[in-house]
């Protein structure tokens, strides 16, 4: 084969190819335009989801930055806590200390007379009872109740009534003198007192001390069936607590020697074993 010839089928093989290659290229056209709306709505959904995630993005981010700075905020506030705190640890300490002191004194304190409430009257008799099963030594309990009070608080008045309140409270506090001994307000216009380590005889003398205590108040008092003044009733009882029983039976004991001393003429103290 001579090179003319040689020359000839390398150009028709080029012609073919190049037919080849301008009919892929037609068909790649009329694909493109058949299918460029659906490429085009593609496309513009992927622009779309592009930009909503760059705005999802720059809100994270700026929420990041948000909580960053609240976070260097807080460390700051705490190592000034700490700096405060190394400085002036004992009085921190020394006002906490009163603040849950007096919270305690509140709880247990009542806030007329200024004795100790019904509460504290009840965790205290629970203790002792208790203690004094141990060592199988008596408790003694007053419960005392001023005579015709509600006759007293009609004729003059609540805030008149509450001033008697106190003043008796005074009074029956300066009959007891141990610090173990505790009176309180068990309530409304009744008082009562847990003497531990004390005999029927000692309570006795105690609640007489109460009577004539009151007695030198001489607070007049015109709506009393029993005389001109404010008096008290008072019921006392003595036991040796028991271990495991229920010191309601003293608290029932000396109630029902207060009911007495009422039905007796009031003004008196009855005891009830």
């Amino acid at each position: 084969m001579t090179n003319s010839q040689l020359e000839l089928n390398q150009l028709r093989q080029e012609i073919a190819q190049l037919q080849q290659e301008k009919s892929d290229l037609e068909c790649l056209l009329e694909t493109v335009i058949t299918h460029s709306d659906t490429i085009e709505g593609q496309l513009y959904q992927l622009n779309l989801h592009l930009e909503s995630a760059i705005i999802d993005r720059q809100k994270a981010e700026s929420a990041l930055q948000e909580l960053l700075q609240l976070l260097l905020q807080e460390k700051s506030d705490l190592e000034i806590l700490l700096e405060t705190s190394n400085i002036h640890g004992d009085t921190i300490e020394d006002i906490l200390y009163e603040k849950l002191t007096t919270a305690t004194q509140q709880a247990t304190t009542d806030a007329l007379t200024g004795l100790a409430n019904r509460r504290c009257f009840d965790e205290y008799l629970d203790q002792e009872w208790q203690a004094l099963a141990r060592t199988k030594k008596p408790l003694s309990l007053l419960l005392c109740d001023i005579d015709y009070f509600k006759n007293y608080n009609d004729t003059y008045g609540h805030q008149v009534g509450d001033h008697c309140l106190q003043e008796v409270a005074r009074a029956i506090r300066r009959t007891v003198h141990r610090p173990r001994d505790l009176v309180s307000r068990y309530g409304g216009e009744e008082f009562a007192l847990i003497l531990p380590e004390t005999k029927l005889e000692g309570a006795l003398h105690v609640g007489q001390a109460m009577l004539l205590a009151v007695r030198q108040l001489k607070i007049v008092h015109t709506a009393s069936q029993i005389g001109d003044y404010v008096t008290l009733s008072i019921g006392v009882t003595c036991q040796i607590p028991v271990a495991g029983a229920n010191p309601d039976s003293i608290t029932l004991m000396a109630d029902r020697a207060l009911y007495q001393a009422k039905r007796e003429g009031r003004d008196r103290v009855i005891s009830h074993l």
